[in-house]
Formats: structure tokens, C-alpha cells, sequence
């Protein structure tokens, strides 16, 4: 189910942000600093947000100044006098803003249009940036501030398809960066001459695929039940099980076709401790988002298991209790060892690179104490 987003940012850093609404292109939030004296403050919250984004204040950087006179409905300040947009993020004379979908949301920005106004001595380019759950930031484009006019004059960036979708439970930054003044004093803003008129608009898709009320691991014997109820599902493909064991990194179990409320799925090969699961809710357009992780804990008798089995690069094994000069020896089937591997004592997980070994069935023992037990692994 698509649910388009516009966010509108009016206002001089003047704004009236706009993102995320349930039907049609609308407003997310709203910033309105028309009326705005003496640059602003330090930050600008929304003035509205819609219930499916969180939307964080625009935030300026340590770098800008607030001397001289203001334009009044600006929120901007000075000294954006840097050659280069490299110098003007060493002198943190940039402006932030956040912008992330709630649970079952993912976000594409489309365009990213609005107004400014700048003195004759202040920044004559305006770069954008973004970065992605605090990642290295990446070049969106740089829009040349020609005009001095003081009703303002609109900008629009190009190459804002680069920015990738922001799935939940990710967060977007976006870096607006003024830089090539002529002088410390010179100003730049975002600005609206009216309290209606639009300063910044992001526009945006924003896709629900489905509506996911219940997501549950617990318990069953051995074995680790899954079940999960949904709605609204409209123009929705499936969902594929992850699980994990350290929370970072998942591994695909099965996938689901749609078509149904209500969903179980049973792993009967949980490691023992502390198994992590989430959902892929993929659309029938291929855009997805994740749900919520969830956990159950199980304890296993002292037998040998493996996750992810088949697997690709890394395992995580699971074992009885080791003792001092337990190890854990791969071998083919023909016998030949080819992997060996050292077992911390006391540990009953050990982590397992097999990224080296070539496709094919492996033997994989724990020998401990004396004591041996064998399983097998598939090497994709």
C-alpha cells in the first residue's frame, strides 16, 4: 500500500517542512519561521509532523554566526565566507536536519526545491549532503546562489534520486552546507517573504506495505514458533523470516507468500541462547521495509549445531560446554581436515569463518575432553 510524502521545509531554515501523509502528495511537517528576528535560534522544531515520520529539528552548526542585521522571516545567520564546502564542514558552518519512517515505512526522496536569500557578500553555493544512521556522508549536488534579491529566489537540487530509500528502523541526515561568501558577515537563509510561502519541500514516496499489528518468538519444545498478524494487505508480495544471532547481521530462513491474517513459521534448528528474528515485508514492487526484532531464549541439550547451514562466508556453532584444549577440526568427507579451529574454555558459541572453503558437504567436529561429536555443513 503507497502512502506519498511530501516534506516541506518553509522557512528560512525560514520553513515549512512537509513529508508523509496517507493519500496523495501532502505535508510530513512543517517548519514556520516567518516573522522570525536576529537569525533565529540554535534550532528550529517542527511545527507539525505527520504520525507515520519522525521529523527532527533543523539544527545549525557551531560555525554560524548571528552578527550584524537580520532579514526579518530568515532563519539563517553568517559566516558561510569558506572556499570550498569541504572548509565550511571543518568550520561547522552547516545546517542538519533528520528525517526517518516509523515501523512498517520506507521513505524515497524525490525532490528537493525551495527558496533562500543571501547578502551580496554571502554564500554563493548551497551543497547537500546526506548520510544514512550516521554513515560517511555522500555528495548529493551543489546549486549556485546567483540571486541577491530580497524576496527570495527559488533553488532546486538535482541528483536527489541518489539518496536511497530510508527503510525503518534507519535514519536519514541531510547536510545543507552555504559556502563561498566574500566576507564573515555575509548571510545566507532560508527564507519566506509570506507566512505561507514554502522555503524547503522535500518531496517523497513513502511505502506501507502492510499494516503488521502482532510479531512473536517463543518456545515450542525444541523448536522456536514464530507468529505474526497483519492487515492492509494491498498490492503486497510476501515476507521473508531473518534470523541472527548477534543482532547485526541476518540470514534469510524462508520466505512467505501474502494472502492470509495471520502467519506461523516454526525454526526447528535454533542455537541455543538467544535467537533474534525479523520480518522483510516486501511489496509487490520490490520495495520492502523490516519489522521489529524480537527474541526468544531456548537451552539445548549438549548436542552440535550450526547457523547459518548452508552458509556462505561465517557460522556460528554451537556447542556443549568447552574445556581447556577443546577445538572445533572441519574436515571433507574423504576425512581431510581442512579447517581447525581453537574453542575458548567455558564457551558454548563459537564463531566460524568458512568464507575460504570451496561449495560442497563438510564434517565438522567438537572434540572436547576426549569426547567427540560430528554434524554436517553445507558450504554454498
Amino acid at each position: 500500500m503507497k502512502k506519498n510524502v511530501t516534506l516541506f521545509l518553509r522557512s528560512v531554515f525560514v520553513l515549512g517542512l512537509s513529508v508523509i501523509t496517507l493519500s496523495g502528495f501532502s505535508q510530513v511537517a512543517t517548519f514556520n519561521a516567518f516573522g522570525t528576528t536576529g537569525y533565529g535560534g540554535a534550532t528550529l522544531a517542527p511545527a507539525s509532523v505527520d504520525g507515520n515520520a519522525v521529523v527532527g529539528s533543523l539544527t545549525k552548526g557551531s560555525g554560524i554566526g548571528s552578527s550584524g542585521t537580520a532579514a526579518a522571516g530568515g532563519w539563517g545567520g553568517t559566516g558561510f565566507f569558506y572556499a570550498d564546502a569541504a572548509a565550511a564542514l571543518a568550520g561547522n558552518a552547516f545546517f542538519t536536519l533528520t528525517v526517518a519512517p516509523k515501523e512498517n515505512y520506507s521513505t524515497t526522496l524525490s525532490g528537493i526545491t525551495g527558496s533562500y536569500r543571501r547578502s551580496g557578500s554571502g554564500a554563493k553555493q548551497l551543497s547537500l549532503q546526506y548520510s544514512i544512521d550516521g554513515g560517511t556522508y555522500a555528495d548529493v549536488s551543489t546549486f549556485s546562489l546567483s540571486s541577491t534579491s530580497t524576496n527570495g529566489v527559488a533553488f532546486t537540487f538535482s541528483n536527489v534520486s541518489a539518496i536511497p530509500t530510508v527503510v525503518y528502523p534507519s535514519v536519514l541526515t541531510l547536510r545543507f552546507i552555504p559556502f563561498d561568501g566574500t566576507a564573515s558577515g555575509g548571510t545566507f537563509y532560508f527564507f519566506s517573504n509570506t507566512a505561507s510561502s514554502i522555503a524547503l519541500s522535500l518531496n517523497a514516496t513513502t511505502i506501507l506495505p502492510v499494516t503488521l499489528k502482532t510479531f512473536t518468538a517463543s518456545k515450542a519444545g525444541s523448536d522456536i514458533s514464530l507468529a505474526w498478524e497483519v492487515e492492509n494487505e494491498i498490492g503486497f508480495s510476501h515476507y521473508e523470516v531473518e534470523k541472527s544471532g548477534d543482532g547485526a547481521s541476518f540470514t534469510k530462513l524462508s520466505q512467505v507468500a501474502a494472502g492470509k491474517s495471520s502467519y506461523t513459521f516454526t525454526d526447528a534448528a535454533p542455537v541455543s541462547g538467544t535467537n533474534l528474528y525479523r520480518l522483510k515485508l516486501v511489496d509487490k514492487d520490490g520495495k520492502f521495509t523490516y519489522s521489529k526484532v524480537v527474541k526468544a531464549d531456548i537451552s539445548l541439550a549438549a548436542t552440535l549445531s550450526i547457523f547459518p547451514n548452508p552458509a556462505k562466508s561465517s557460522v556460528s556453532v554451537s556447542h556443549p560446554a568447552a574445556v581447556a584444549g577443546a577445538i572445533i577440526r572441519v574436515s571433507s568427507l574423504e576425512g581431510k581436515t581442512v579447517l581447525q579451529q581453537a574453542v575458548t574454555t567455558g564457551y558454548l558459541q563459537t564463531q566460524l569463518s568458512v568464507g575460504q572453503l570451496s561449495k560442497g558437504q563438510y564434517l565438522v567436529e567438537f572434540i572436547s575432553a576426549g569426547k567427540k561429536t560430528v554434524t554436517k555443513l553445507l558450504k554454498d
